[in-house]
C-alpha cells in the first residue's frame, strides 16, 4: 500500500481487504503464480501475520494451527515460484515468530541461499521497537538493517521509552 501511495505500480493482496485476496484459496494462489511466471510481477513482498506463526503462551486451537500452516504452505509456493522465475522476494514476520524455526523455512534458506535479516522499527522513526525479520535472496540494502541496542525498554536511537504494542 505504501508503495502504491508513493506512485509505484503495486498491488496489495490482503485477506483483510477481501476474501478474493486469500492466498489460501487455490484460485487466488494460481492467479498470483501465473502473474509471477509471466513476468508481470517484478518483486514480491509477503507479510506473514504476527498471529500466523507466533509461538503462543497457551496451546492454540487446532483451527488456528491449521490456518497458519496452510498460509505458510501457500507462501512457500509463492517464494519458490519467485526463485524459479528469478523474481526478488521478501518474507516479513515478527522476529519472535515460530515460523523462523520451522524445518521448511530453514530448508528453503539452505537450498536457495536466502538470508534472514532483522530490524527494529524504532530505528526507522517509529515509537515502538517491533523486532522484525526478513527472508530474502541477498537483496542490496537488506543486509545492513538497523537494530535497537537500548536497554530496559529505552530506544538506543531516541533515548525514549518504546511504546508497547499489544495484540
Amino acid at each position: 500500500r505504501a508503495l502504491a501511495a508513493s506512485g509505484w505500480d503495486a498491488e496489495c493482496w490482503d485477506i483483510d481487504d477481501s476474501l478474493y485476496n486469500d492466498v489460501c484459496n487455490t484460485k487466488v494462489l494460481r492467479s498470483i503464480l501465473v502473474r509471477i511466471r509471466s513476468s508481470l510481477v517484478k518483486c514480491v513482498w509477503l507479510g506473514f501475520p504476527s498471529n500466523g506463526g507466533a509461538q503462543p503462551q497457551e496451546t492454540p486451537d487446532r483451527a488456528h494451527v491449521a490456518s497458519g500452516n496452510q498460509l505458510w504452505e501457500m507462501s512457500l509456493k509463492i517464494l519458490q515460484c519467485c526463485v524459479e522465475n528469478e523474481i526478488p522476494y521478501v518474507l516479513e514476520s515478527p522476529t519472535s515468530s515460530f515460523l523462523w524455526r520451522t524445518d521448511n523455512l530453514l530448508g528453503f534458506v539452505n537450498i536457495n541461499g536466502a538470508i534472514i535479516s532483522s530490524l527494529d522499527f524504532c530505528q526507522y522513526g517509529m515509537r515502538w521497537k517491533k523486532p522484525t525479520s526478513l527472508l530474502h535472496p541477498r537483496l542490496p540494502g537488506l543486509d545492513s538493517l538497523l537494530q535497537c541496542h537500548g536497554v530496559q525498554g529505552v530506544c538506543s536511537s531516541t533515548q525514549r521509552a518504546h511504546i508497547k504494542l499489544h495484540g
